[in-house]
């Protein structure tokens, strides 16, 4: 933006981290669960805790020989197309369900480029903890690798398996068309995806449509949320992450899925209006509440 730029570890775990940092305290306890080059843990360890707070446990995280996965990646040319030099081991069943005997609150799934993490630990986790929120970010967990080390959109074979295990699911509209196999470009399209997925046994909805807001689908009924706007639009950098964090803090907080999901998109907002990840300080929940209260004015 304005010929400025950010430095940081980058990708979805740094957006979750620091949307977390702001919304969490002390208090709290975030356990990170994620494969981390063995050289690279050391520095990543002294980054999430120096940059964002002592909450985080970073002692679940497990060193990979192979090295961080997204040094792997390199985007060809102009297209979408990822090539990458290794396929990622992803998160299985011994690495994620230690940290969860310590108790949460909330589990949030959040995958990269390429699958990070076992589908099937969405429905484990919620049938051995039920009263533990499982939220999902599809991200781009809709693409695959095939022979060449090329990333492809495949789309998700059997989504519905895992994804009925969730409690809430989000995605943007390129993600949820990838899982349905058609484009999603209207508002009227997007309700009618969120409709087709709860109908598939995903019991709550969250749909990203950028400057059309979001659709929230709870049970059967289907609701859009206008976008939320504060103050000049930076960087559009981690909104994804801070709209899931915004949303899961406050539904865990007791807040309704309707109350949460403007929670999540007054956070995005905020975001946005900022260069780089937020930092502890730049949002906390007051200032949430008066996004959302500005924006209901206009409504």
């Amino acid at each position: 933006s304005d010929g400025q730029y950010f430095g940081g570890w980058g990708g979805s775990m740094d957006g979750v981290v620091a949307a977390l940092s702001c919304l969490t305290g002390p208090q709290d306890t975030v356990h990170l669960v994620a494969r981390v080059g063995d050289t690279d843990l050391p520095s990543f360890v002294q980054y999430v805790q120096k940059r964002y707070g002592p909450q985080f446990d970073c002692s679940w995280l497990v060193p990979d020989p192979l090295g961080t996965n997204h040094h792997d990646a390199v985007f060809q040319e102009e297209s979408e197309s990822v090539r990458i030099t290794r396929v990622v081991e992803p998160i299985h069943e011994a690495e994620l369900f230690p940290a969860l005997v310590l108790g949460a609150d909330a589990v949030i799934f959040n995958s990269g480029d390429i699958d990070t993490y076992d589908s099937s630990l969405i429905a484990q986790v919620k049938r051995t903890y039920p009263k533990t929120t499982v939220f999902v970010d599809v991200h781009r967990k809709v693409d695959a690798v095939d022979d060449s080390l090329q990333i492809f959109h495949s789309g998700w074979q059997g989504w519905e398996d895992a994804l009925s295990h969730a409690d809430v699911v989000q995605m943007n509209r390129k993600e949820c068309g990838a899982l349905l196999g058609k484009k999603i470009d209207s508002i009227e399209e997007a309700e009618s995806a969120a409709h087709i997925v709860m109908d598939r046994g995903v019991p709550r909805v969250l749909l990203t449509l950028g400057g059309d807001g979001c659709i929230v689908g709870i049970g059967h009924l289907v609701r859009r949320i206008p976008v939320m706007k504060y103050g000049r639009l930076v960087d559009i950098s981690g909104a994804g992450d801070a709209m899931g964090v915004g949303f899961v803090v406050s539904y865990t907080g007791g807040r309704s899925a309707l109350e949460a999901a403007r929670y999540g998109s007054a956070m995005a907002a905020v975001t946005c209006s900022k260069l780089g990840y937020p930092v502890p300080g730049d949002v906390d929940m007051d200032m949430l509440d008066a996004v959302i209260e500005e924006a209901q004015r206009h409504w």
